[in-house]
């Protein structure tokens, strides 16, 4: 948060109701925002996000998003561990919606491919699969090592499967891809598995489409799993505000 003093609060907060009251306490209303993606889990980023976009609106909003220089791997190059607990698939508070018939499953890809299957195991009714794989603009190997451990979940799915590709950090581009690629009509259902710019671009589609469904599994991530800094992205989101 932009501000001539620095505060910090070291709090607990339920996202449903402690955070919207902590918002108005800070007066957010009046003040220009920016959300430090790095430093805030998914969740937070996606509950975060929808609150400034329709419910406490700021008079600016920006985020900050650093892209590592490289990742902690396990074997090679391709056998990356970033979390140390998968954990049970559920809606993102904030963006619950029923399981419906012949859903659109449009999932951001990320290293480990286990997560899209703990996706598609739970995730009833699945018409369409779009997958999304991240793009660094600064390190294309890694697009190869996300289709890599994807693929056996991937090739189970359809073997003549369209893959969709977006720059890693672009909060903008992933905005413009979903509209492009899901269907308006559709009873979509997004699964932000990737980075934490491409969570924050789910939270804006769905809060533009309110029949949109967000699913998550609450990754715990490992403490070092990120090594240096590539270099830190800004994005002006006040275009996303709701009046």
């Amino acid at each position: 948060m932009f501000s001539n003093k620095i505060k910090t609060y070291d709090i607990t907060l339920d996202l449903c109701v402690g955070l919207p009251r902590l918002l108005r306490q800070l007066n957010v209303g009046s003040k220009n925002v920016l959300v430090d993606l790095s430093s805030l889990d998914h969740v937070s980023i996606m509950t975060l996000t929808k609150q400034l976009l329709t419910q406490i609106t700021p008079r600016s909003f920006f985020a900050a998003y650093i892209r590592p220089v490289g990742y902690i791997h396990q074997k090679g190059t391709v056998g990356y561990g970033l979390s140390e607990k998968i954990q049970a698939i559920s809606a993102v508070p904030g963006f619950a919606r029923r399981e419906r018939d012949q859903q659109t499953l449009c999932a951001f890809l990320g290293f480990e491919g286990i997560r899209l299957k703990g996706v598609l195991e739970t995730v009833q009714n699945i018409e369409k699969l779009l997958p999304i794989v991240a793009f660094p603009s600064g390190s294309p190997q890694w697009y190869n090592v996300t289709i890599w451990n994807n693929m056996d979940m991937l090739q189970n799915e359809a073997k003549d499967l369209a893959i969709n590709k977006c720059i890693s950090e672009s909060v903008f581009e992933a905005v413009y891809l979903l509209r492009k690629i899901v269907p308006q009509e559709d009873n979509a259902v997004l699964a932000p598995l990737g980075t934490r710019a491409h969570s924050m671009a789910c939270a804006i589609y769905a809060c533009e489409h309110q029949s949109c469904r967000i699913v998550y599994d609450f990754a715990v991530e490992s403490d070092e799993r990120a090594i240096g800094i590539s270099h830190i992205k800004v994005y002006h989101l006040s275009s996303f505000i709701k009046n």
